[in-house]
């Protein structure tokens, strides 16, 4: 299941507003068999000194704030993770499901979590 064009525009925008002005990201869609949800990830060095818990939190604000219920529900979980984190994630991940790339701040020149 993909994230529809509206959800899609709304979750970009959203992430643009929350991390501080000029952070480049990266937004990934990870499919997974329950309930056709998928895992959401945004790959920033924004926020790296926070704890983990801190910027899911505000990423889960944010989101939940925008999204309707159909649409939030269509996500399974959220993460934001580092470039490093994201790195070490592929890595240790033993069942690879399908990944997309679904978005990322404009004029970043390097994908922060190519795939």
């Amino acid at each position: 299941m993909s994230t529809s064009r509206n959800t899609l525009k709304i979750i970009k925008e959203t992430v643009e507003q929350t991390l501080p002005a000029g952070s480049p990201f990266t937004l990934l869609e990870e499919e997974i068999p329950l309930n056709n949800s998928h895992i959401l990830r945004v790959i920033t060095p924004a926020w790296e000194k926070k704890a983990k818990m801190e910027r899911y939190g505000r990423m889960q604000d944010a989101l939940l704030s925008r999204l309707s219920l159909l649409q939030q529900k269509s996500i399974f979980r959220i993460s934001v993770l580092t470039p490093d984190e994201w790195e070490v994630i592929k890595k240790d991940r033993t069942v690879k499901g399908h990944v997309r790339k679904i978005g990322g701040s404009p004029g970043v020149q390097k994908d922060l979590a190519a795939t």
